[in-house]
């Protein structure tokens, strides 16, 4: 298992898979706090940002850890050490994120320590193939990965297996000034002159660029 600090990269999932109606249930989180000699210890907060914990597909999934007091965290994925390869956000004091990846298949604990306070989260990983929620594949079927196309004109390519796995495709996009729609960035990671401007959930104001 290895862990690279850095944002989830969107995934080319396989056409195959049957689609199923999203939870309507905020991200799991586990808090916990510790106390001892009558003062709280630090509150701790782990959870998922790219899925909820049950549904992790293709081995990887993002995390973020929450410890206040200026405690930095030890975060443990299936009992090897990972918290090095988290990284502090500048937006937030005492929050970190860390990518998961290689996660094998079925449940893998998480645990976070700071100081005395301590908690666990459970992930449970599926091949990207699926199914997590929906069952068996359903056959017969058509797989169109050479169909799929992509904002720069592009398209997924000829599948890789018998379920229909196309390759990951990673491409940057972005809002010109007065522009409603997004385009394709010609040369990441520069940026064209007309990139309009947008701001964060923090207040930081950022190139409206997508990945």
């Amino acid at each position: 298992m290895t862990v690279r600090a850095m944002p989830a990269e969107p995934r080319s999932k396989p056409v195959r898979r049957a689609a199923a109606a999203t939870p309507l249930l905020a991200l799991a989180a586990l808090v916990l706090a510790a106390c001892w000699g009558g003062d709280a210890g630090p509150t701790l907060t782990i959870r998922t940002l790219s899925t909820l914990p049950d549904y992790v597909s293709g081995g990887n999934v993002l995390l973020e850890v929450i410890a206040d007091g200026g405690v930095v965290p030890v975060v443990t994925a299936g009992g090897v050490d990972v918290s090095a390869s988290f990284i502090a956000q500048a937006e937030g004091a005492g929050r970190w994120t860390g990518l998961l990846t290689g996660l094998p298949e079925g449940p893998t604990e998480v645990e976070v320590r700071a100081r005395r306070a301590s908690g666990t989260l459970t992930l449970t990983n599926y091949p990207a193939s699926g199914p997590i929620i929906s069952g068996p594949h359903i056959e017969p079927y058509v797989c169109q990965t050479e169909d799929f196309a992509l904002p720069d004109g592009s398209n997924l390519g000829a599948a890789l297996d018998a379920d229909c796995t196309a390759a990951d495709k990673v491409m940057y996009l972005y809002l010109a000034k007065g522009d409603s729609a997004l385009r394709p960035l010609p040369d990441a990671p520069a940026l064209p002159p007309d990139v309009a401007q947008t701001a964060t959930l923090a207040g930081v104001t950022v190139p409206f660029v997508v990945r």
